[in-house]
């Protein structure tokens, strides 16, 4: 019985550092716009999901990828909206969503005052306690670009991959191997026990490779070993450490 029991808490953490923060219904990634309509404003929004196993609260902030000059972006979550603005912005509002709960009040607006050019804004999602725990999604705003604009990271999918731990279970050291799909600019190595709670975290640069992880120091038990790319999580496996 204690053994079942074990089991299935175990799933339940594996569902839970497997899981993204939110999920999204009703997105796009790429608005078009004219620039011969110099007052035309850009609106777009869509659901945000909980994607937790419990009550979560969650924040959302905006970074530039590139603005085209003299635009400028305006948007909002929860009961609250950021200023028009070119740059990076972070809203303080914190919305607390129940496991599954959709929210409707994430919602973008660009103007381009006539100016022709492409603009990429990165929206990510995060738990306020866990940072670690983020999703993010780049919306493209084309005006008036000849040919199509380059639609941005998401459209790209970008993957990345564990490809082997050994020697699992681990004593005192355990290589892992990862692979990416192209070199990254921002991906990390991260370790979390059965709690959820983060042991270590390591930057990675290249596009393969492998890494070193002292587990000397560790606990007998079982860890999990993620792969974060642009602050997405794209391969969890597992790693056992007993000594």
């Amino acid at each position: 019985m204690k053994q079942s029991l074990l089991f299935f808490f175990l799933l339940a953490i594996i569902s839970q550092v497997n899981a993204q923060v939110v999920n999204l219904d009703g997105e796009v990634s790429i608005v078009y716009g004219t620039s011969s309509n110099a007052s035309e404003e850009l609106d777009m929004g869509w659901d945000v999901i909980c994607n937790t196993m419990e009550a979560t609260d969650i924040k959302c902030v905006a970074t530039v990828q590139q603005i085209t000059p003299g635009a400028n972006y305006q948007y909002c979550w929860g009961s609250a909206c950021s200023p028009w603005v070119s740059t990076n912005n972070a809203l303080q509002e914190i919305v607390t969503m129940a496991p599954q709960e959709s929210n409707s009040s994430f919602h973008v607006k660009y103007r381009h005052y006539g100016n022709a050019g492409q603009s990429i804004v990165r929206f990510c999602w995060s738990d306020v306690n866990n940072t670690t725990n983020i999703f993010c999604y780049d919306l493209t705003f084309c005006v008036d670009v000849e040919g199509n604009c380059i639609v941005a990271v998401d459209e790209v999918k970008s993957t990345a991959s564990i490809a082997r731990i050994a020697p699992n279970p681990s004593n005192d050291l355990a290589v892992l191997s990862y692979e990416f799909s192209a070199r990254p600019n921002n991906a990390q190595l991260v370790i979390y026990n059965v709690l959820g709670e983060l042991v270590d975290s390591f930057s990675v640069s290249q596009r393969a490779g492998q890494l070193s992880v002292s587990t000397k120091e560790l606990q007998n038990g079982i860890y999990f070993c993620s792969i974060m790319l642009d602050g997405k999580k794209m391969e969890t496996k597992r790693l056992v450490v007993h000594h």
